[in-house]
């Protein structure tokens, strides 16, 4: 039978379209017809092909889950060759559905196209790098080294490396505390272990630390936090104490301030403001010395007034000549003039001075006390860093 040119160039493919997975035949005593249940493909994990995405991982778990839930004589293979075009999306799809047709035949030749594609040569050696250049951090505790160091190995599978070679470069990236301790551990030198029995032992003083390191480290961390907050409180008051003696003393050197002007360096009786209207004084009553006793602009300004004609009066009342209702010589109610104080009082200075020593009594005895606990708190520390050196002896013994 004849094809047209139409028939010819149709868009029909003979025996459909290619595709890239070839199922092999099963296992003896099993079978390859069965159905993906939902429940299995709703619980595979999905890989986008991103670079920041871990292969090894996805494949891992991904065949976690399809032995978990393989049906009864169901071949082990065949189910994950089609389960796993359901595990990929986006890029990671698009490339399964470019390789060539037939290409993949057993669940070998998958996950052998899938790591030469999401994890190549380059990323292998990068991994190797790392495992062989680890280093523990200073303030990175012996258990989370561990766990980084096999981290590094779960993500490079095919790392190629001897048991041996892993031992050497997770021995040489300890810190030299955690190495003596490691040697101590081993009963001599860990490089004389044998490699499983090595193996054993790092992995038994890691869980050693996890189970009983935490409550040690946790505990020493809040005591750190106490230790620093009351150093710094006494490291204030210190300062804070220092301050005021260093106040005191300065004060005690210099003249006490002035009662008249306020000012420091000379004494209450030789304030210049009080030379000055002395002077003032001393000048007018010179000057003012022809004036008549009742002039009331003169210098003695209540005598004037009291001995003025017109506005003369008299303290006694009862003054002999002198009527008893002659109110005219009587003073004026309240016209009493205030009696002021000295302006240099010995008193004052003496109490002021007294104070001043009471303070620096006080504060001579804060400093004392400020100082026996600080040195309290220097003997707390040193019993604590006693304690943590007991119980290191105690865990190497262990």
């Amino acid at each position: 039978m004849a094809f047209t040119i139409r028939q010819l160039s149709s868009s029909t493919v003979p025996g459909g379209i290619p595709t890239c997975i070839t199922y092999p035949n099963p296992a003896e005593g099993l079978t390859a017809n069965f159905e993906l249940k939902s429940g299995l493909l709703h619980r595979l994990p999905t890989f986008y092909g991103l670079s920041m995405e871990d292969p090894n991982q996805h494949l891992m778990e991904f065949q976690f889950i399809c032995l978990s839930m393989k049906p009864h004589l169901v071949d082990e293979n065949i189910l994950k060759l089609k389960a796993c075009p359901f595990s990929l999306t986006d890029k990671a799809k698009q490339w399964l559905y470019e390789l060539p047709s037939g290409h993949i035949t057993s669940w070998d030749d998958m996950m052998k196209a899938f790591l030469d594609k999401y994890f190549p040569t380059s990323r292998i050696i990068m991994l190797r790098k790392k495992i062989s250049g680890i280093q523990q951090g200073v303030d990175e505790s012996y258990a989370d080294y561990h766990e980084r160091f096999k981290s590094f190995l779960a993500q490079c599978p095919q790392h190629g490396m001897k048991d041996e070679t892993l031992l050497t470069c997770f021995y040489e990236g300890l810190t030299n505390l955690e190495r003596d301790m490691l040697d101590a551990a081993s009963g001599g030198s860990f490089m004389d272990k044998q490699p499983a029995a090595g193996m054993a032992l790092i992995q038994s003083r890691a869980s050693n630390q996890q189970q009983y390191g935490g409550i040690r480290s946790t505990t020493h961390e809040i005591h750190g936090v106490n230790e620093v907050s009351t150093f710094a409180h006494l490291e204030d008051k210190i300062n804070k104490l220092t301050s005021l003696v260093s106040q005191v003393v300065t004060t005690k050197g210099q003249t006490m301030a002035c009662g008249v002007c306020s000012m420091q360096g000379h004494a209450a009786d030789q304030c210049p403001q009080l030379m000055e209207n002395e002077g003032v004084n001393a000048i007018g009553f010179q000057q003012g010395q022809n004036r008549r006793r009742n002039d009331p602009f003169s210098n003695t300004y209540n005598e004037g007034w009291r001995n003025h004609l017109n506005f003369h009066w008299r303290d006694n009342d009862n003054v002999q000549g002198v009527a008893p209702n002659a109110n005219y010589n009587r003073a004026p109610p309240s016209f009493f003039q205030k009696t002021q104080a000295p302006l240099n009082s010995t008193p004052l200075n003496s109490s002021s001075s007294s104070s001043s020593n009471n303070n620096s009594d006080e504060i001579i005895k804060m400093l004392a006390t400020s100082n026996q606990t600080l040195v309290q708190g220097q003997n707390l520390i040193q019993n604590m860093m006693e304690e943590m050196e007991k119980q290191l002896g105690k865990w190497l013994i262990i």
